[in-house]
């Protein structure tokens, strides 16, 4: 438990730290700020924000792909208690998905 601390704790206070100095900044996202072209992940923070609070339509029209991104992302910060192969393979085509809809949401 405290290795699990001593790793987590410090991110979660650095992200928290960039997240009210990115707010503080009026800055939404650091990659559209600085290219003025959103990332392959924008939207997820209020995506999930709607999906908690119930509002399926809001989620729907910031990033589908969220949850199965955070998912992703919590998996592989922790991929030494699960089998490789199966984990690589989910996140690789949680990767391919979500690249396709960028595409097409840049497009759209």
């Amino acid at each position: 438990m405290r290795r699990f601390l001593k790793i987590h704790v410090p991110i979660f206070a650095l992200l928290l730290l960039l997240f009210y100095l990115f707010y503080a900044l009026d800055i939404t996202c650091p990659i559209l700020f600085l290219t003025g072209i959103p990332c392959p992940t924008c939207g997820c923070t209020r995506a999930l924000a709607s999906l908690l609070v119930g509002d399926i339509e809001a989620y729907l029209d910031y990033q589908p792909f969220a949850p199965v991104l955070l998912l992703s992302v919590l998996l592989m910060l922790h991929q030494r208690f699960f089998s490789k192969r199966p984990l690589y393979a989910f996140v690789f085509s949680v990767l391919i998905l979500n690249t396709a809809y960028y595409v097409y949401r840049l497009t759209a």
